[in-house]
């Protein structure tokens, strides 16, 4: 099964590609699951949990977040133009291009559920509805989804068969306000292992990282 990592890495690269032809361009029409701010992702497995996070600033600026026993806390920034800033991740992973390792579950399951469950969007959403049957990418899941804001849903999945994972977690379209240039990130390290005191020197430098981790130079 595909590693959280990489497809978290797919929907990353994905972002930003639109981000780098048009930060402020407008959610697509035709894919109304495309737009959002921040979607969380708790999971249990097993003995194996932990939580997974993604947040997309108004300047189209990402963040990805994970937390679990077996990695700890581990982090990707990634600022314009384009570049890539690691915490919490051994400075070998970074080099070899593998900058942290999520969980073993595929991050896509929430939104592929969300999906094919309504098609309209979190916009369509409007009261809390439990234990709805949803298939997908032939897997038959469970799942329950409740509006926390205007601009939030909260859901459940749970994914049947030989596979026992539970998934919790929230999508909000909200964008979040973008990184102020004083922002401190002593402790994070470009794909080059540089450093930068705040977030403007950062996006200031030339030390650009393609989305599989290595150098572009």
């Amino acid at each position: 099964m595909k590693t959280i990592f990489r497809v978290v890495i797919v929907l990353v690269a994905f972002t930003l590609s639109a981000s780098r032809a048009n930060v402020q361009s407008a959610c697509p029409k035709d894919e109304p699951w495309g737009c959002y701010g921040s979607i969380e992702m708790g999971i249990s497995s097993g003995n194996e949990a932990g939580v997974a996070r993604i947040t997309r600033f108004e300047n189209g600026e990402i963040l990805a977040e994970t937390s679990g026993a077996k990695v700890g806390e581990q982090k990707l920034l990634v600022l314009r133009p384009f570049i890539k800033l690691y915490f919490g991740v051994p400075d070998k992973e970074i080099k070899e291009g593998f900058p942290f390792m999520f969980f073993e579950y595929a991050f896509a399951y929430p939104a592929m559920a969300l999906r094919a469950a309504f098609p309209q969007g979190p916009s369509s959403i409007s009261t809390a509805i439990r234990d709805k049957d949803v298939s997908f990418d032939g897997n038959e899941c469970v799942l329950s989804v409740e509006p926390t804001s205007s601009t939030r849903i909260g859901y459940r999945l749970v994914v049947r068969g030989k596979t026992k994972l539970e998934m919790t977690g929230y999508w909000d379209t909200a964008k979040r306000p973008q990184l102020a240039e004083d922002h401190a990130i002593t402790e994070w390290k470009s794909c080059t292992l540089k450093t930068y005191a705040t977030v403007g020197a950062a996006r200031r430098a030339n030390d650009e990282c393609r989305v599989d981790g290595r150098s572009e130079k």
